[in-house]
C-alpha cells in the first residue's frame, strides 16, 4: 500500500503502523490469521500441557520442590487465566482483536522467559562425579572415611540447591504471566475468525485451531526427553548419565527457545487489521443465505446487564440436565488437570522409569488416546444424531465404562528395599535408621543420596554401605570392602552404583494400556456433554451458560486438581531429600500407598461423574418428554383450529 491509498483501504491492509507494503498483502486473509493464531495455541499448549509436565520431576529434583508446590504453579496459571478472561473479552471485544492477540502471545513469551530465571540466578548444579578418593569431584564425601569427623565437604545449604523461596516465587510469577497472556486466543482470536469467514466453514477453522493445541501437547511430551537428555549446565562436561539418580536434565532450554518463538509469532499477529476487506461482503452473503446470523442475533437476546447475572445463573441451574452435566464436567476436569502434570512423574516414581522416557511414554499414550476419544465421540454423535436425552444417556454409559477401566488401574511395582529406610540392615532389626553397626565408624552424616545395590538391598550411599574403595570396570563403578555387605557368600563386599533393578516392564505396559483406555473414555464424553449443555439451555442464554460452566470447571476442577493430587503424592513419600532443616524433593515413595492414592482419587471422581451423568440423563428424559408433549399439544391445537376454520368455510360457502 502506498501513501495515496484511501485511509479506509490502508486501515484494512496488512502491516505495521505506516509500513504496509503491497507484497505483504497476500497474508491479509483469514487463512493466514488462522495459521498464526494456531501457532499461538500450538506453542502455548506445547509448553504448558506437554513440556512443563515432562520436566516437572526434574525441576523438583533441581530445586527440591514438593509435588504440592508443582501443583500450585499449575493452579496459579488457571487462576490467572480465569480472572483475566472477562477483562480481556471486555477490553478487546470492540477493539482491534489481532493486536490484543499479539500482546497476549508476547506476554506468554515473557512468562516463558521468567520460568528460565531460576537456572540463571542459582548456583551451577554440581552433583559431583566419583573419584578414586573418598570424595567426589565436587567435594562431597561418598566413601567410608574411618574415624574422620570433619571431612570438609560442602553441605546442602552451601550448594544453594534447596527449595529456595525465590526460585519458587519465580515459577509462580512465570505461570501467572503465561496465564495472563493465554485468554486472548480464545475470547478474541476465535471470535475474530468466526466473524471473518462464512458460517459454513467456521467449524472447520475452529477444528483446525483446536487440533493445533492437541498437537502442541503431543510435541511437548516428545521434546521433553530430548531436552532432559542434555545436562542442565550447558557446556559443562560430566561423567553422569541420564540413568544416574543424580542426573538433572536441561529443563529450562525449552522455555527459552519457545519463548523466543512466541515473540516471533506475535509480530505477525500485530499486523492484521481490525477486519478483512471482504468481511462486509461475506456478512451480507450470510444474511442473504440465512446462515448463522439469526442464531447470532438470537444468542444476543438474553441477559446483557450486570444486575441480570444472578437471575441468569439461577435460570441456567434451573435446567437440571445442565446442572448435573456441569457437576460431572467438574470432576472430569479435576481428573484431567490432576493426572496430566503428574503423569510422567507417576511413571518415573512407580516403575523406576528415567524422567525423559517417562515423559515420552506418557505423551505417546495419553495425547493420541485423548485425540482418538474426542474424535470418536464426535463421530458417534453425528452418526446417531443424538438428541438431548440420547447424548445424556451416552455420557452415563461411557462414564460407567470409564469407571470399570479405572478400577483396573491398581498396577504397581514393588518398592525397592533401602537399608535403614524401609527395611533393616543385614546385621540389624531396626528398619528406620540409616546408621548401623557396620557403618557406625564411617561418619556418614551429611552424605547425600547416592544409592548403591548390594545383594538384595539398596543402600543410601557407598558410605552407608561401609564401602572403603572404588573400582571402575568398563565405565561401570563398583565399590569394594563394603562392611555392610560382606558375608561368607561375598567376602569382598562389592556393590554397584545405582538402585537395585526392579523388573517392572510388563506391569508398566499393562498400566499404560489401562491408562489409555481411561483417557479414551474420558474424552469420549466431551462432545455429548457439550450437546447436553447446549440443548438443555434456551437459545439466547447459551453463551452465558457455557461461560459459567467453563469457570466452574476451572474453580472446582482444574485449579484444585493438581494441588490436591500433589499433596497426596507427597504423603506417600518414605525418603525425603532433607536440606537445610526441611523436606525438599522426594527420593523414594511407598508404591502401595502411591497406587492407592491414584486409584482412590480417580475412582472417587469417576463415581461422582457417573452419578451426575445418570441424573442428567434422568432429567433429560423428563424434559424431552415434556417438550414432546408440548409440541403434540401445540400440533393438536393447530389441527383443531384448522378444523374449525374449514367447517366455518364450508358453512359460509353453503350460505
Amino acid at each position: 500500500m502506498d501513501a495515496t491509498s484511501p485511509p479506509e483501504e490502508r486501515t484494512l491492509s496488512y502491516g505495521w503502523l505506516r509500513f504496509r507494503p503491497a507484497w505483504l498483502q497476500f497474508l491479509n486473509t483469514p487463512k493466514w490469521f488462522l495459521f498464526f493464531l494456531s501457532q499461538y495455541f500450538f506453542t502455548e499448549s506445547l509448553v504448558i500441557n506437554g513440556l512443563y509436565p515432562g520436566v516437572a520431576s526434574t525441576i523438583q529434583r533441581r530445586f527440591a520442590f514438593t509435588s504440592y508446590m508443582i501443583g500450585m504453579t499449575l493452579a496459579t496459571f488457571d487462576i490467572a487465566s480465569m480472572i483475566l478472561t472477562p477483562f480481556v473479552s471486555y477490553m478487546g471485544g470492540s477493539r482491534k482483536k489481532p493486536v490484543f492477540c499479539g500482546w497476549g502471545l508476547f506476554t506468554v513469551a515473557i512468562g516463558f522467559f521468567i520460568l528460565t530465571l531460576p537456572h540463571f540466578i542459582s548456583s551451577p548444579y554440581q552433583a559431583g562425579v566419583f573419584t578414586d578418593s573418598n570424595t567426589t569431584a565436587g567435594g562431597d564425601r561418598v566413601l567410608c572415611a574411618g574415624n574422620l569427623t570433619n571431612f570438609g565437604g560442602k553441605t546442602y545449604c552451601d550448594e544453594d540447591i534447596g527449595g529456595n523461596n525465590l526460585y519458587y516465587a519465580l515459577f509462580i510469577l512465570g505461570m501467572v504471566v503465561v496465564g495472563i497472556g493465554t485468554p486472548a486466543q480464545y475470547v478474541l482470536g476465535v471470535p475474530y475468525v468466526d466473524e471473518n469467514v462464512k458460517a459454513k466453514v467456521s467449524p472447520m477453522y475452529l477444528g483446525i485451531f483446536i487440533a493445533f493445541g492437541i498437537l502442541g501437547a503431543a510435541v511437548g511430551f516428545v521434546l521433553s526427553p530430548l531436552f532432559l537428555s542434555l545436562f542442565v549446565e550447558v557446556g559443562v562436561q560430566t561423567s553422569l548419565t541420564p540413568q544416574d539418580t543424580r542426573w538433572v536434565g536441561n529443563w529450562w532450554l525449552g522455555f527459552a527457545i519457545f519463548g523466543g518463538l512466541c515473540v516471533f509469532w506475535s509480530l505477525w499477529l500485530f499486523a492484521f487489521p481490525k477486519e478483512f476487506p471482504l468481511t462486509k461482503k461475506r456478512r451480507e452473503e450470510a444474511k442473504t443465505e440465512g446462515d448463522a446470523t439469526e442464531d447470532s442475533a438470537n444468542d444476543n437476546v438474553g441477559y446483557t446487564r450486570l444486575k441480570d447475572l444472578p437471575k441468569a445463573t439461577k435460570m441456567a441451574f434451573s435446567h437440571l440436565p445442565f446442572l448435573f452435566i456441569t457437576i460431572g464436567g467438574c470432576t472430569q476436569e479435576f481428573v484431567i488437570a490432576a493426572v496430566t502434570p503428574f503423569g510422567p512423574k507417576l511413571l518415573e516414581a512407580q516403575f523406576y522409569v528415567p524422567a525423559g522416557r517417562a515423559a515420552l511414554l506418557y505423551g505417546l499414550v495419553a495425547v493420541p488416546a485423548a485425540l482418538f476419544g474426542n474424535m470418536l465421540g464426535a463421530y458417534i454423535n453425528k452418526r446417531l444424531n443424538l438428541n438431548l436425552a440420547g447424548a445424556a444417556k451416552m455420557c452415563f454409559i461411557v462414564a460407567c465404562m470409564g469407571l470399570v477401566c479405572t478400577c483396573l488401574l491398581y498396577i504397581k511395582c514393588d518398592t525397592i528395599e533401602i537399608a535403614g529406610v524401609n527395611t533393616p540392615y543385614l546385621d540389624s532389626s531396626v528398619s528406620v535408621q540409616l546408621d548401623s553397626k557396620c557403618n557406625q565408624a564411617c561418619n556418614c552424616t551429611g552424605v547425600r543420596f547416592e544409592p548403591v545395590c548390594g545383594g538384595p538391598l539398596t543402600y543410601f550411599s557407598p558410605c552407608h554401605a561401609g564401602c572403603g574403595r572404588i573400582e571402575n570396570l568398563n565405565k561401570t563403578s563398583f565399590y569394594e570392602s563394603c562392611a555392610c555387605v560382606e558375608s561368607k557368600a561375598d567376602p569382598i563386599g562389592k556393590v554397584e552404583k545405582g538402585l537395585c533393578q526392579a523388573n517392572c516392564e510388563i506391569k508398566l505396559l499393562l498400566f499404560l494400556i489401562v491408562l489409555s483406555a481411561i483417557t479414551v473414555m474420558t474424552f469420549l464424553n466431551y462432545t455429548p456433554a457439550l450437546i447436553v449443555s447446549l440443548r438443555s439451555i434456551p437459545t439466547g442464554q447459551q453463551s452465558y451458560a457455557l461461560g459459567l460452566q467453563l469457570d466452574l470447571t476451572k474453580i472446582f476442577g482444574a485449579i484444585p486438581g493438581p494441588i490436591i493430587l500433589g499433596a497426596l503424592i507427597d504423603k506417600t513419600c518414605i525418603l525425603w531429600d532433607t536440606r537445610c532443616g526441611g523436606n525438599g524433593f522426594c527420593l523414594e515413595y511407598d508404591h502401595t500407598r502411591l497406587a492407592q492414592v491414584l486409584l482412590g482419587v480417580l475412582v472417587t471422581c469417576k463415581i461422582i461423574t457417573a452419578a451426575s451423568f445418570f441424573l442428567s440423563w434422568f432429567f433429560s428424559r423428563r424434559e424431552t418428554e415434556n417438550r414432546n408433549n408440548a409440541t403434540q399439544d401445540q400440533n393438536n391445537t393447530t389441527q383443531n383450529q384448522n378444523g374449525t376454520t374449514n367447517t366455518r368455510t364450508i358453512y359460509e360457502t353453503a350460505l
